[in-house]
């Protein structure tokens, strides 16, 4: 869907959060697919450390492509 989404916003100045937000959610294609959003204007923490316990509870497993 990103390339519809450029398409879409192509010639629209992305002011601020919000009007990308509106920006993407009115994309739609030929197929009528559509894309459903929100702007998440929550606080998020960085640096946030995972331990090796918490890790494994996530269940990730690599493939031949990206093994790690």
């Amino acid at each position: 869907m990103f390339c519809q989404i450029t398409q879409n916003w192509h010639s629209w100045p992305c002011t601020d959060r919000a009007a990308v937000v509106e920006l993407i959610t009115a994309t739609t294609t030929n197929t009528a697919l559509t894309i459903a959003g929100a702007l998440d204007s929550r606080t998020h923490g960085k640096g946030i450390k995972v331990n090796d316990v918490e890790r494994k509870r996530l269940a990730i497993c690599g493939n031949s492509f990206h093994p790690d």
